[in-house]
């Protein structure tokens, strides 16, 4: 990745421990530069998940990090913000802030993706693992996690919440921008249109590639893709298929 309007540097994250960058001149390179370091707790699919710069790097120095850390008895993940004062050269580890903390039940489906959309931050958290969704947090809208995120950094303390979130006045976490994921790892913007699109894992036959609207629930525990699973048939609601895209109704 690089910084916005920057094309100076590419930026790799190495889901260890380290954030390190190499000139965007050199086509092959086995010379990179670390610019931070982040202590990590990789079990299972854990580590150093993402990392995503401020539109407005260029004048705050502010960067964004997902990752999680290992504790006596689950994993949690934590999105935080790191400053840099050289212009990406390197990032002050005291500057790390701690913006918003998730517990995970089990060491896989963390998700972590964090993106800057058209309109705000983007975070998308995984079911929080095992299989099969056991304690159905993709339905339960009063927790994080299998959801996306969308929350504004510019405003609030650590962060404001966009006023037409559908749960922004109540009736689930403000934070939720759309629910029923498994655990969807990777997500992007499309650069002509502004849609959201991701890629997220099955359970049992099928891999999905979803569009995001703002309020969609996308039908995990009960559905994979557009197939029933056994464990959600008497609670199930019908999905349809429009155009590629998966859409409960």
């Amino acid at each position: 990745m690089q910084p916005p309007g920057d094309s100076s540097y590419w930026y790799v994250v190495e889901r260890l421990d380290t954030i390190k960058r190499f000139d965007a001149t050199d086509e092959i390179t086995d010379t990179t530069t670390p610019v931070l370091n982040v202590q990590v707790g990789a079990s299972g699919e854990g580590g150093l998940l993402s990392f995503a710069f401020h539109p407005d790097f260029a004048a705050n120095g502010q960067a964004f990090l997902s990752y999680t850390v290992t504790g006596p008895d689950s994993d949690t993940l934590l999105i935080s913000r790191a400053t840099s004062h050289d212009g990406g050269a390197s990032f002050d580890s005291a500057s790390e802030k701690i913006l918003l903390t998730l517990v995970q039940p089990f060491t896989n489906h963390d998700g972590g993706r964090i993106v800057f959309g058209p309109d705000e931050f983007f975070i998308g958290f995984g079911d929080g693992g095992s299989a099969g969704d056991p304690f159905n947090n993709a339905q339960n809208t009063k927790v994080l996690l299998s959801k996306r995120l969308r929350i504004d950094l510019d405003s609030g303390n650590p962060y404001g919440i966009p006023s037409n979130n559908p749960f922004a006045a109540g009736g689930g976490r403000c934070e939720i921008y759309t629910y029923g994921l498994p655990n969807s790892w990777q997500f992007s913007f499309d650069c002509d249109t502004g849609e959201l699109w991701q890629g997220d894992v099955g359970q049992e036959m099928r891999e999905e590639v979803d569009n995001i609207d703002i309020g969609g629930n996308h039908g995990w525990r009960y559905y994979e893709g557009s197939l029933a699973l056994s464990q959600g048939l008497r609670r199930a609601r019908p999905v349809s298929l429009a155009s590629g895209r998966i859409r409960p109704r």
